[in-house]
């Protein structure tokens, strides 16, 4: 890994007195220099997608070969695999992408039953990490530590679009750790450009303090939850703050499906029509953003990952309009390779991949993982299900999760527990989510044998037996 590049990893993973201290000092480094070679190659690789369709198939083709020769070597679920379907390195080593489909699908609970056998480096050159999973099932798995510059290269070449930049300050919604939360739900990130606002403490009296910040800070873009945005964008119509109106140019959303009603309401109060999404998960296999003048509609990276659109039949979707599974393999990090793997996401089907188009599937109307469920906090603001998500190693300890709520302020947190594990082992669970929620909402844990689930098996976030209408304020809290 190149300096700037572990630098740049050392500082994300340093204690927060460190980055405070340093924060100075590198807020005056140009950020082309301070993200690092690989940032800046990646910038010029995608860059190049665009426009040179030999690079792109060589690209995809050579990326492939590589992750799968790599994979059935090192990695035990995949050196089976291979075995089984008869392929040997040299059938690997000269695959095609159309090859692909000789492999099966690859499921979350398979993932979740043999993780280990998913490992193709060194334990030091991976981070455990953890998402909340669909349905609140943990899901455990491993990625590469040198990740951080390639990911961001893709996430500002989204940002592009709308003209968005690095140099340009953002007010930031989004579930991260802010020391002293009750006191001060912000803190300001100058290497970075980002004012941090607290997604918890969206109440009349914050929020008036966010705009004085927003103004304060010069922020010209907002970046993070979208139903962050409209609580938001609802306060600014309401109280007539055209200061902060006038400012912010632009929004980009991430984490949750963005809702037409969202955008509309943003568009509305910063009078903007640079609105934008982006489609990515924690496993990093694929990720896409809105493609301009077409809200709802997202072009996957083809450098990134190579994905599919399934059906129910493990046939590709090729009618335009009809929906399918979102399924791909990852490209460029390979610590763990997944290999056709289903995230649990649906889409419709616009465009499939052809040398015409750059080789980007082109689909619109993802749902993903993250529903819009909402907890009531303590003064009655809406509280979003994904600045509750952590990612914590400590999801070990727990099969699955479900927050239960029928009191304004108050949760409980029903957990079923892995075998062996008492409350003690699942109560950092608890305490991290209090440490980014501070005072808005009180948690209760309880340990139980099984979830509230519907008719399908499937169980939802939050068992919320509040009326929400009672507490919404006007449609940006409609879910």
């Amino acid at each position: 890994m190149r300096f700037m590049d572990r630098l740049r990893t050392a500082f994300i993973g340093s204690p927060y007195w460190v980055r405070q201290a340093a924060s100075p000092v590198l807020a005056l480094i140009p950020q082309q220099i301070l993200y690092g070679p690989t940032y800046r190659e990646y910038r010029r690789f995608i860059n190049r997608s665009r426009t040179d369709e030999p690079f792109v198939r060589e690209w995809r083709t050579s990326k492939l070969r590589e992750l799968l020769v790599l994979a059935c070597r090192r990695a035990p679920y995949y050196r089976a695999l291979a075995a089984r379907l008869g392929l040997c390195e040299a059938d690997l080593a000269n695959f095609e992408v159309a090859d692909l489909g000789r492999f099966p699908i690859l499921s979350k609970d398979q993932l979740r039953a043999a993780l280990n056998d998913f490992i193709s480096l060194p334990p030091e050159r991976l981070d455990m990490s953890a998402s909340s999973g669909s349905s609140g099932e943990p899901l455990i798995f491993y990625l590469d530590k040198d990740r951080s510059a390639k990911e961001w290269a893709f996430v500002q070449d989204g940002w592009a679009k709308i003209g968005l930049s690095g140099k340009d300050t953002r007010a930031v919604f989004r579930g991260v750790y802010i020391p002293h939360v009750d006191g001060t739900p912000w803190e300001y990130n100058a290497p970075l450009r980002e004012l941090r606002l607290s997604p918890f403490h969206l109440n009349e009296f914050w929020m008036d303090k966010y705009c004085d910040l927003i103004v304060q800070h010069r922020a010209t873009y907002l970046f993070g939850y979208p139903s962050a945005m409209a609580i938001l964008a609802a306060h600014v119509l309401r109280t007539g703050r055209n200061d902060v109106a006038d400012q912010i140019r632009g929004a980009y959303t991430i984490s949750e499906n963005l809702l037409d009603h969202q955008r509309e309401l943003i568009a509305h109060a910063f009078n903007t029509n640079k609105i934008s999404s982006s489609y990515g998960m924690s496993e990093k296999v694929a990720f896409g953003s809105e493609l301009p003048g077409q809200p709802g509609a997202y072009e996957i990276e083809p450098i990134y990952g190579i994905t599919e659109l399934v059906g129910d039949d493990g046939k590709a979707v090729t009618v335009p309009g009809e929906r399918g599974r979102i399924v791909s393999t990852g490209l460029l990090f390979t610590g763990m390779p997944l290999v056709r793997y289903d995230p649990g996401d649906i889409a419709e089907f616009v465009e499939a991949p052809s040398p015409q188009n750059f080789h980007r599937l082109i689909v619109r109307n993802i749902h993903s993982r993250w529903a819009q469920e909402f907890l009531v906090g303590v003064d009655h603001r809406l509280i979003t299900m994904t600045a509750v998500n952590i990612h914590s190693p400590n999801y070990l300890k727990i099969q699955a999760y479900q927050f239960y709520q029928d009191t304004p302020g108050r949760a409980v947190f029903k957990a079923v527990p892995a075998q062996g594990c008492t409350v003690e082992d699942i109560r950092p669970i608890i305490d991290e989510i209090a440490r980014k929620a501070g005072s808005s909402i009180s948690l209760e844990l309880m340990l139980v044998e099984r979830l509230v689930s519907n008719k399908r098996g499937k169980s939802k976030y939050i068992d919320q037996r509040l009326d929400l209408a009672q507490f919404q304020s006007g449609p940006v809290a409609a879910i």
